[in-house]
């Protein structure tokens, strides 16, 4: 999903999250770990990597995230909220994870 550099795309990233699930049965894939983050474009709700990882989520595998924090970045005049990236906000605005 990534390159030696730790660098990659969304589509390769929701490629692997869909081979993933693909595999489930296979290889009794029950955690998917993903550290790994980028700017939220959109709501959590039509962002593709975040309905990827919804979908992983709803095929029964338990679906770990460790995304970037900004931490208190004001430079958005937002007083330093909403510096979480994708994929946690998939998460973190769902209710039926908290």
């Amino acid at each position: 999903m990534l390159n030696d550099s730790g660098v990659g795309t969304d589509s390769s990233v929701i490629a692997g999250i869909e081979l993933a699930i693909h595999l489930k049965n296979q290889y009794n894939i029950r955690v998917m770990n993903l550290s790994l983050g980028r700017p939220v474009y959109s709501s959590y709700l039509m962002d593709p990597l975040c309905m990827a990882v919804q979908q992983a989520w709803q095929a029964g595998i338990v679906v770990v995230v460790a995304a970037g924090n900004d931490g208190r970045d004001n430079s958005q005049g937002n007083s330093g909220y909403g510096t979480i990236t994708s994929p946690v906000t998939a998460h973190m605005s769902s209710p039926s994870v908290q």
